[in-house]
């Protein structure tokens, strides 16, 4: 049986503010920004070179595209580790 003193008992453990929670949506709202954005200047750099240098395929676009999903992906995973 637990007993009011016990530290995993729910009455005791602290209350997370309301503000806590409005600065923990900002990080994840920042992080997620921050993806999407390298992923378009990404595409949108692959699309202007392809333009650029003429290439009928769109190899550029789909190298950038990949090269910034997966640094996105890094620097997502290294701001979550720093979160912690």
């Amino acid at each position: 049986m637990s007993k009011p003193s016990d530290k995993n008992h729910p009455q005791n453990k602290p209350s997370v503010a309301p503000n806590d929670n409005l600065k923990a949506i900002a990080k994840y709202s920042g992080i997620a920004f921050q993806m999407g954005a390298i992923t378009f200047l990404g595409a949108w750099g692959g699309t202007r070179l392809d333009a650029y240098f003429g290439f009928e395929k769109n190899i550029l676009t789909a190298i950038l595209t990949i090269l910034a999903v997966v640094l996105a992906v890094y620097l997502s995973i290294k701001d979550f580790l720093k979160m912690k």
